[in-house]
């Protein structure tokens, strides 16, 4: 799980995104979801404003539905 964080983490530090990071961060964003009961509340709060400051700049491969609702089901 902290990989994946980790690795989510990274391509958002890249200055230019490339296509060829899609299906890294899918699958990141995939195993985030499945593990959310190991991650705390900083660490998701964090990984979500990464994605929706990513997805107000209209990097749309930062968006994944999955994670969103899993983390709308941790805090509820």
């Amino acid at each position: 799980m902290r990989t994946a964080a980790n690795i989510v983490f990274a391509v958002s530090d890249f200055k230019k995104q490339s296509q060829s990071f899609q299906a890294l961060l899918s699958h990141c964003w995939q195993v985030l979801a499945e593990n959310m009961n190991e991650c705390t509340y900083i660490e998701m709060e964090k990984l979500l404003d990464c994605m929706v400051k990513k997805n107000k700049w209209k990097e749309v491969q930062f968006y994944h539905e999955e994670y969103a609702d899993a983390c709308a089901r941790y805090v509820i």
